[in-house]
C-alpha cells in the first residue's frame, strides 16, 4: 500500500471511529 493509501485509510477510520463513539454517548 501506498502511503496515501494509509493516510486516507487512517482518515476514514478515525471519521468511523468518531461516528460510534457519538452513537454510544447517546
Amino acid at each position: 500500500m501506498t502511503s496515501i493509501d494509509e493516510k486516507i485509510k487512517q482518515a476514514l477510520s478515525d471519521e468511523y471511529n468518531d461516528i460510534i463513539a457519538e452513537n454510544e454517548k447517546t
